[in-house]
C-alpha cells in the first residue's frame, strides 16, 4: 500500500467524535444495567442480615478461629502442623462442622459468584473500552507492521531478482570466458606449432650449412697438409741428395741415391 493509500484508509477509520461518546454513555449503561442486574441475583459481597442475626456469634467465632496463626499453618499443611491440644481439636472440628453447613455453604457459594460476576463485568467493560478507544493507534500500528512487511517482502522479491540477474550475467560472462579460452588455447597451440616447425626448419639449414662449411674446411685442411707433405719431401729428398752426393764417391751409391731421390719425387709427386 503507498503512503497516500494508507493515509486515505486512516481518515476512513477515523470514527466522529460524537459517536465515542455514545459508546462510552452505551458503555456506562450497559454496566449500570449488568451491576445492577449482578446485585439483584447475588446480593452482596458479604454474608447476608438474616444469615448473620441467626448465627452472627458462630461466625465471628468462625473467623477468629480461621484467622489464628495455628490453623492457617494447619489448613496449609495439617500433616506437618496436626491439632496438638484438645482444645485445638475442637476448633478444627468447630470449623469443619459449620463450613458443612448448607446455608453457611450457599452464602459463600452466593458471595464468591458475586465477585466472580463482577470481575468479569469489569474485565469485559474495560476491554471494550480500550478495544474502542484504542481501535485506531492499534489498526494503524497493526497496519504499520503489515506495511514494514510487504516492504521487507518486496524488498527480498527485488533482491532475488537481482540475485537471479546477477547469476545469468555470471553464467553469460563464464561463457564467454570459456569460449575465448578455448580459442586463446587453439591459437597458443598453433602458434608454437608454426614456431617449432620454423625453428626446425632453420635448425636443419643451420645444420646443413654447419657441415657444408666443416666439410670444406677438412678438404682445405686435407689440402694444406697435402701441400706441407709435399713440401717436406722435396726438402727432404734434395738435402739427402746433397748429403749422398758429398759423403759417397762411388758411382753405385750416387745411383742408389738418385734412385731413391727419384722414388721420392714420385712419392711426392
Amino acid at each position: 500500500m503507498t503512503r497516500a493509500g494508507t493515509e486515505r484508509h486512516w481518515m476512513r477509520r477515523k470514527l466522529p467524535r460524537e459517536l465515542h461518546w455514545q459508546f462510552a454513555l452505551a458503555a456506562l449503561a450497559l454496566y449500570i444495567l449488568g451491576s445492577t442486574l449482578g446485585v439483584t441475583v447475588f446480593r452482596s459481597p458479604n454474608l447476608s442480615e438474616a444469615y448473620l442475626e441467626a448465627h452472627g456469634g458462630e461466625h465471628r467465632e468462625y473467623l477468629e478461629i480461621k484467622k489464628s496463626e495455628w490453623f492457617m499453618l494447619h489448613e496449609e499443611r495439617p500433616l506437618l502442623h496436626p491439632p496438638a491440644t484438645e482444645e485445638q481439636h475442637e476448633m478444627a472440628e468447630f470449623v469443619k462442622k459449620y463450613e458443612a453447613r448448607p446455608w453457611f455453604q450457599e452464602e459463600r457459594s452466593r458471595a464468591s459468584h458475586y465477585v466472580l460476576y463482577f470481575r468479569v463485568l469489569n474485565a469485559l467493560v474495560l476491554v471494550a473500552l480500550f478495544g474502542w478507544f484504542l481501535r485506531t493507534p492499534l489498526l494503524d500500528l497493526l497496519d504499520g507492521r503489515i506495511g514494514e512487511v510487504r516492504r521487507g517482502l518486496e524488498q527480498a522479491a527485488d533482491a532475488r531478482a537481482e540475485t537471479g540477474r546477477l547469476e545469468a550475467e555470471a553464467g553469460r560472462r563464464i561463457g564467454a570466458f570459456m569460449e575465448v579460452e578455448e580459442q586463446v588455447k587453439r591459437e597458443a597451440e598453433d602458434t608454437l606449432a608454426r614456431d617449432a616447425e620454423r625453428m626446425e626448419r632453420a635448425f636443419e639449414a643451420r645444420r646443413a650449412e654447419l657441415e657444408k662449411d666443416t666439410e670444406e674446411r677438412v678438404r682445405a685442411e686435407r689440402h694444406r697438409a697435402h701441400a706441407a707433405l709435399r713440401a717436406g719431401l722435396v726438402e727432404e729428398a734434395v738435402a739427402l741428395a746433397e748429403r749422398a752426393c758429398r759423403a759417397a764417391a762411388d758411382t753405385d751409391r750416387l745411383d742408389a741415391e738418385v734412385e731413391t731421390f727419384t722414388r721420392l719425387l714420385e712419392r711426392a709427386s
